[in-house]
Parts: C-alpha cells; sequence; structure tokens
C-alpha cells in the first residue's frame, strides 16, 4: 500500500489513512486535511515520507546532510496527487496505482513517482498544465 507520512518540525509524525488523516466522504482528502492542519497549528513540515509496502522514501524540506550546503534549494511547496495506468485492457487489463510527490519550484517541478513495484523521478517545466492539486508551503526562513 502506498501512503504518506508528513513530519513535521516538532518531530511528530501523521499518517495518511490514520486518526484525522482518513478518507471520509463528503470531507477533505487526507492530504487536504493535513495543509490545513499545518496552517491552524503553525508547524512546518520537515520531510515528506512515502511509504511503500514497507519500502520508506523521504522528501526532506531541507537537506543538511552531504555538504550541499548553497547548492540546495528548497521548494516553495509540496504537492500529492495518485495515478492510476491501465494497461493491456484488451486481455482482462492489468491497473497500477503511483503515488506522485511533487517538490513545486518557481521554473520546475520534481516529480517523485512511486508504485509497488518501481519508481522515477522527473523534471518538469514549472507552467505545464497540471491536475489542482493541494498544495502545502515550505518555509526556509522558519526552519
Amino acid at each position: 500500500m502506498l501512503r504518506w507520512r508528513a513530519i513535521l518540525d516538532d518531530g511528530s509524525i501523521l499518517t495518511e489513512g490514520e486518526g484525522h488523516f482518513v478518507v471520509v466522504e463528503g470531507e477533505s482528502l487526507p492530504w487536504r486535511k493535513l495543509g490545513e492542519f499545518i496552517n491552524q497549528s503553525g508547524s512546518s513540515l520537515a520531510a515528506i515520507e512515502i511509504d511503500n509496502n514497507g519500502r520508506k522514501t523521504t522528501i526532506p524540506a531541507s537537506f543538511s546532510r552531504f555538504n550541499l550546503g548553497s547548492f540546495e534549494i528548497h521548494p516553495q511547496a509540496y504537492a500529492v496527487q495518485y495515478c492510476v495506468e491501465l494497461r493491456d485492457v484488451l486481455n482482462g487489463g492489468v491497473q497500477e496505482e503511483y503515488v506522485d510527490v511533487i517538490g513545486l519550484f518557481k521554473e520546475y517541478r520534481v516529480h517523485y513517482i512511486s508504485s509497488e513495484n518501481e519508481s522515477y523521478i522527473v523534471v518538469t517545466k514549472g507552467d505545464e498544465p497540471m491536475v489542482p492539486i493541494p498544495s502545502i508551503f515550505y518555509d526556509p526562513d522558519n526552519e
């Protein structure tokens, strides 16, 4: 199962599908609920973690390891969207679900796209048409 975990600056971890962050008909989706929670609590996002059946990938808001220093660029916001790919429809079909975690920068987007079997990193122009997706803003001055 693919799901996100949000790690906040106070060390708390909020997980999609648990507690307040479940899908409830008529309510906001879990990612939007996370954005509302962060805005109301005054917390900051320290990292997004994708749990892909126990294989974890962390996408930090700030990355202090490996001495990247002034080369590091912080995204203006993060967004998450889910995709379903259908293949071989004429022979019964194969469905594969993906999660796309997006770091939004002024001139480009960095997509981390993951399914149960594979992961990709794709960089696109910042003005590409996208399905409206909720974003969580990151303020590097509020570290």
